[in-house]
């Protein structure tokens, strides 16, 4: 019953990241700017000494970056693409297929995927997150929708809560999606009956953009 709710999770956060997006799947890479480019001559030698000294500062903070984001989770905090946030306690990394990053515990999985923001969107309404999933979720029943305009770290968000029943099981899930220039996050916990409503905030709030 766990792996039905881990897929149902996985793919509640995929459907409304194309769905926000209209499907749309192009890249937008970030042209990073070398940090260690040639710093203005005053003198031949203040130029070489000044260069070398950006160049090897650079590299260092780049390199060190690097490989706490390709680590994954560093001491407690998950390094993603363009995002970080505290991993809540008692929950270990499973995957992460094409930016899809999944977290379970016993009883409930987390969920953060990611897509190009290529309509440039600042919120989605109520309305437009309950057809999506009464889209989604078809013959399921769910008895609770809450519905709210948030901000994560600074950036636009909208928060939603539904229960649905899965079979005899009662499935709470929480989600949030982040809007920012470049991209979509959406943040989903499904939780087998239990109330994660405070876990889920403390999540949210350790969630930081790093774009």
């Amino acid at each position: 019953m766990l792996k039905k709710i881990l897929v149902l999770v996985i793919i509640f956060s995929l459907v409304f990241t194309f769905a926000s997006c209209n499907g749309d799947n192009d890249n937008n890479d970030i042209n990073k700017e070398d940090t260690s480019s040639t710093v203005s001559v005053v003198s031949e030698t203040s130029s070489q000494e000044v260069s070398e000294e950006v160049s090897v500062e650079s590299s260092e903070e780049i390199s060190n970056v690097s490989e706490e984001v390709s680590t994954g989770v560093v001491e407690g905090v998950y390094y993603g693409e363009g995002y970080s946030f505290t991993v809540p306690e008692g929950f270990v990394f499973t995957s992460n297929n094409s930016g899809s990053v999944n977290f379970t515990n016993t009883t409930s999985g987390l969920n953060i995927s990611s897509e190009v923001n290529a309509l440039k969107l600042t919120t989605m309404t109520k309305k437009q997150i309950e057809g999506t999933v009464s889209a989604l979720l078809d013959d399921i029943e769910f008895t609770e929708f809450e519905f709210e305009t948030v901000t994560i770290d600074g950036q636009n968000a909208v928060y939603f809560m539904f229960t649905m029943e899965v079979g005899i099981i009662k499935v709470n899930s929480y989600s949030t999606m982040i809007f920012t220039d470049e991209n979509i996050y959406t943040v989903t916990l499904a939780a087998n009956g239990d109330d994660m409503k405070v876990l889920f905030d403390e999540t949210m709030s350790s969630f930081t953009i790093q774009e």
